[in-house]
């Protein structure tokens, strides 16, 4: 579905013509790390739309704001994103046998801390140190796609998580997670009512896929466990 839906995007991409926005000078992007990240994500949302313009960038993207600090100099590091869904792990409380949809955006946007291997090469310290990461969801679209990732890898292993998902058919309810309504910046609730499910039978390398709508729904989110 987001392979048809980004094929429609470019096919009637209005700014698709356009030349290329350049990247921001070293100077630029500091001064960027200094301003709030309400006034960061709508700079980069036009920067974005320089180049992407259609019907569907107003109705399924959306945009994301990832940031890493260094756990030593307090270093920051942030870059935005666009994104067609959100794709959410499956986050199961110990001793539970089904977890809500909440449960899961919860984990998607937890801070993490990042240490060991794979700890940041802090630009200010000039050597790798431990960080911290957290994804904030900056923009959510008209139409929401959210996938449950119901596969996971043990080495060269794979399983599929049948763990039950809970969610809301009316009023899912987005608005503590998305940046400026969280420190009441903004008044406007993000509620979304539940459009369609659909649901996977079978394996990574095969199986079916079968669709279950609502109609006449006019705000709404779409889950693909």
């Amino acid at each position: 579905m987001t392979f048809f839906l980004d094929g429609l995007h470019e096919d009637l991409n209005e700014n698709a013509l356009k030349s290329k926005l350049r990247e921001l000078t070293p100077e630029e992007e500091a001064r960027r790390e200094r301003m709030p990240l309400t006034d960061v994500s709508k700079v980069e949302w036009d920067r974005y739309k320089h180049n992407h313009k259609s019907f569907l960038v107003e109705l399924f993207h959306g945009q994301l704001i990832s940031s890493l600090g260094c756990s030593i100099c307090g270093q920051t590091s942030t870059t935005c994103n666009a994104f067609m869904h959100l794709s959410v792990e499956i986050s199961l409380p110990k001793k539970e046998k089904s977890v809500k949809l909440t449960q899961c955006i919860d984990a998607f946007v937890k801070q993490d801390t990042i240490a060991g291997e794979n700890v940041w090469n802090c630009p200010n310290c000039n050597r790798p140190q431990p960080a911290t990461k957290q994804l904030r969801i900056a923009r959510l679209p008209s139409i929401l796609i959210i996938q449950l990732k119901r596969f996971q890898y043990e080495g060269r292993w794979r399983d599929k998580l049948d763990t039950f998902v809970d969610y809301p058919k009316h009023n899912l309810d987005l608005t503590p997670y998305v940046l400026g309504a969280q420190d009441g910046e903004t008044s406007e609730k993000y509620l979304y009512d539940l459009y369609a499910v659909t649901n996977h039978f079978g394996t990574l390398s095969g199986g079916h896929c079968i669709v279950h709508p609502r109609p006449n729904i006019d705000t709404r989110y779409c889950l693909y466990p």
